[in-house]
């Protein structure tokens, strides 16, 4: 798998994520967010029903999918708010290896994008874990990408 920094080709991603040939990983914000944006405007998903799915993962502290709805994920808020303990490091890290999973049993997109655009926590520790949860994963589609756009800093290392 291929790991590269920044994600170049933004051009029609509203249709590459209607055609679910991207599946973008954000986190479960009800406000102004990434989520919010593409559920609402993309999948024309109603405000209530995003809500109850941000609700849910942040509940839960894990993830939820919108798939096969649409290839849009979000990771509960918690682990971007606040510094991280170690043992929400290791369920961080577990949600990162099923989000993972998801994409390459199921959903097969051409592109993992991981779009955490906004001031967070655990900048390090979020940026290794995808790295290392990312080369265990290798797998036989040489064009999926991990990569992300993070107040435009390239994070992800080669």
């Amino acid at each position: 798998m291929e790991i590269k920094t920044v994600y170049t080709d933004w051009k029609n991603i509203d249709e590459k994520l209607r055609n679910k040939e991207v599946h973008i990983i954000a986190f479960a914000e009800i406000g102004k967010s990434v989520f919010r944006t593409y559920a609402e405007f993309i999948g024309e998903i109603s405000h209530e029903v995003m809500i109850n799915y941000c609700n849910q993962a942040n509940r839960m502290y894990g993830y939820i999918t919108l798939f096969p709805l649409m290839t849009l994920s979000a990771i509960a808020r918690k682990y971007f708010r606040k510094e991280m303990s170690e043992p929400e490091k290791v369920q961080f890290e577990k949600i990162i290896r099923s989000i993972f999973k998801l994409d390459t049993v199921f959903i097969k997109s051409k592109h993992l994008i991981f779009n955490f655009t906004c001031a967070v926590q655990n900048k390090d520790y979020i940026v290794e874990c995808i790295n290392t949860v990312a080369k265990e994963f290798e797998h036989p589609k040489s064009e999926i990408e991990i990569c992300e756009i993070w107040l435009d800093e390239e994070i992800f290392v080669e």
